[in-house]
């Protein structure tokens, strides 16, 4: 069974429903795990925005946290995983950005990689979301409110 398997029957299991703010990534994370038969019942759908302009139109990030944090900032990423959040109504959203480190921000995951191909970045991106899924008790009723 491949990683993104895992995830996605790790998902379904315990009714976990997911998204994506990429930027970096430009998509192939939301690719990768499309891959998977089953994946429409946890993934509907996520978010490519890699310039400013379509993060402020598309995900409704304010132009001045852009302008004050950068975009590769925690700010602008908490930003991005929430409104990806609100907008497809997940459990779980992410936002993917340009530097090591794992942050558990409420529901929502940013992953920050700096690793050397895409495919080892997403293969981190998906062990991390793994890990974070197996030691997480989400409550469904709490999350499903905003």
């Amino acid at each position: 069974m491949t990683i993104q398997e895992q995830l996605v029957q790790m998902l379904i299991d315990r009714h976990i429903t997911i998204t994506a703010a990429e930027s970096l990534t430009a998509g192939l994370f939301q690719s990768t795990i499309g891959e998977v038969a089953g994946v429409s019942s946890v993934f509907e759908g996520g978010f490519v925005t890699y310039s400013n302009h379509v993060k402020e139109q598309v995900l409704g990030i304010p132009n001045d946290v852009i302008d004050t944090y950068g975009v590769v900032s925690g700010e602008t990423a908490v930003w991005m995983a929430s409104q990806a959040k609100m907008i497809c109504r997940r459990i779980l959203a992410f936002r993917l950005l340009g530097l090591l480190d794992l942050i558990h921000w409420k529901e929502s995951l940013l992953v920050r990689c700096t690793l050397g191909s895409r495919c080892q970045m997403i293969r981190y991106i998906l062990m991390s979301i793994i890990l974070l899924v197996r030691e997480t008790k989400f409550d469904v009723n709490v999350l499903i409110k905003d």
